[in-house]
């Protein structure tokens, strides 16, 4: 058996020797995602290391034209789309982006989340403080990003990451999503050190870099499209089932299992995985060795609130649920009051519910 394969856990012996716990720990941290998107973001972030690269060993006052400036890369999709563990896990392969302080190497890379409502001074604030800049009081806008300008070319900061970029969008009126404009601009037009951004966020992030032709000229974008049973059923079914072999069970691909998967996941591949590996941690729990919409049913119930006959993994209309809308009102006919009784720690005796019907 090879070094990283894990044993069935159809048998006891088997399932004592690791913990459900590290067992999950470890599908948690395996990666499954779409080799052509995922080469594609390494290969624009491999064009940003060059340039970068290119600007840090080009000698001073040399730099000219485009190579004078700084870059966007815009990662666009639905919440959950899995563009936050794509570009994390892109990010370590560049360690030298990531910079080692204990050996006296500049991190060049900082990561923010942009805030909401995001106003361009607070933008300005957060990269200061990623930098490590004491922030004592609320800084005048112009203040906050000339100082943006200073500091991180003083802290070798060549590469701003931006997540939840869309709140920039959010409650701000043309103005101020212009100031930021002008003030990324600025950013990326330091003399002798240009820096680069990359931005993440939902889709309406285009809203943001399409009006201004400047920022639309510098930006390379990659959108994380939701999943499609037609397209990705391949994909989804070798992901399922490399993620049950490594649990040691089986998957049931039958009453439409993957389809409901895809639909409770709102076709995002990052909560579709998370469904899985919920899925995967209920079978184990009862000891099932099959992964199917059983398991699934409980899962989906939990985390959308949703009545009984609108569980999508249980529902025969199941493609009409609006799962953005699930939590259902319940009708005081369903209420199960239970017994006020105290249990022991050690008691064997559980307390019974008792259904309160409508006379």
């Amino acid at each position: 058996m090879g070094k990283n394969q894990v044993k069935p856990l159809t048998e006891g012996a088997a399932r004592d020797e690791r913990s459900l716990d590290d067992l999950m720990m470890e599908l948690n941290h395996h990666y499954y995602g779409r080799k052509k998107r995922d080469d594609l973001l390494k290969a624009e972030v491999e064009r940003l290391r060059k340039r970068i690269k290119f600007q840090m060993d080009a000698a001073s006052g040399s730099l000219v034209g485009e190579m004078a400036e700084g870059r966007i890369l815009a990662l666009l999709g639905e919440s959950g789309a899995g563009k936050t563990r794509s570009l994390t896990r892109i990010f370590k392969k560049f360690p030298e982006l990531l910079g080692k302080p204990e050996a006296g190497r500049e991190r060049y890379l900082i990561s923010i989340k942009a805030p909401s409502p995001c106003l361009p001074r607070l933008i300005a604030e957060r990269i200061l403080r990623a930098v490590g800049y004491p922030i004592q009081k609320e800084l005048a806008e112009n203040v906050a990003w000339n100082l943006v300008t200073q500091y991180l070319p003083a802290c070798g900061v060549r590469l701003v990451h931006i997540d939840e970029f869309q709140h920039v969008s959010q409650r701000n009126d043309a103005l101020q999503r212009q100031k930021v404009r002008d003030s990324m601009k600025d950013v990326m037009q330091i003399p002798d050190f240009p820096v680069s951004f990359v931005v993440s966020g939902l889709p309406e992030i285009a809203e943001f870099l399409q009006p201004d032709r400047q920022i639309k000229r510098r930006t390379r974008t990659i959108v994380f499209h939701p999943l499609s049973y037609e397209r990705d059923r391949s994909f989804l079914e070798t992901m399922i089932s490399n993620y049950v072999c490594r649990a040691g069970i089986e998957a049931d691909f039958g009453g439409e299992f993957v389809k409901r998967l895809i639909h409770a996941a709102s076709s995002q591949t990052g909560i579709f995985i998370e469904y899985l590996l919920e899925g995967i941690e209920q079978a184990l729990l009862l000891d099932r060795n099959v992964l199917d919409n059983r398991c699934l049913e409980d899962v989906y119930a939990i985390r959308s609130g949703c009545l009984p006959d609108q569980n999508v993994f249980t529902a025969k209309n199941w493609r009409s649920i609006d799962v953005e809308q699930s939590i259902g009102k319940y009708d005081d006919s369903e209420f199960v009051e239970w017994d006020d009784v105290d249990i022991e720690e050690d008691s064997d005796t559980a307390a019974k519910p008792r259904v309160r019907r409508n006379s």
